[in-house]
């Protein structure tokens, strides 16, 4: 994949550095794992990496949603990670749109008429 840290393919290399989505989105999990010995042990360790890796870009994705564009801001981090931080944000600004207009009801006296 081009955005790899490996360019060269080696089909006898045990080597595992990122996980290809089949749209072809490319996720790296940090140091490359091996995948070794038992097949149960191995498929345990990228999982507990790929959890790992994801947490982290969606750290990163979190920080940097305020702070660029929306297109570049898409461009920058995994799809997954996209639509759960516009989730996260779509839901905040809900929650205080909610606040706001529950707190507008009873300075008004509309709560009252709501109820």
């Amino acid at each position: 994949h081009p955005d790899s840290p490996v360019q060269s393919f080696d089909p006898k290399s045990v080597d595992i550095y990122g996980m290809i989505s089949p749209e072809g989105e490319y996720v790296s999990l940090g140091k490359n794992l091996k995948a070794r010995g038992e097949v149960q042990d191995w498929l345990a360790g990228i999982e507990k990496r790929m959890i790992e890796s994801l947490r982290l870009h969606a750290k990163e994705a979190i920080a940097d949603y305020h702070s660029r564009s929306r297109t570049e801001w898409v461009l920058l981090h995994p799809s997954q990670l996209i639509i759960m931080v516009s989730q996260l944000s779509w839901c905040s600004k809900v929650e205080d749109a909610m606040q706001r207009a529950n707190a507008h009801a009873k300075a008004t006296g509309l709560d009252e008429c709501l109820e």
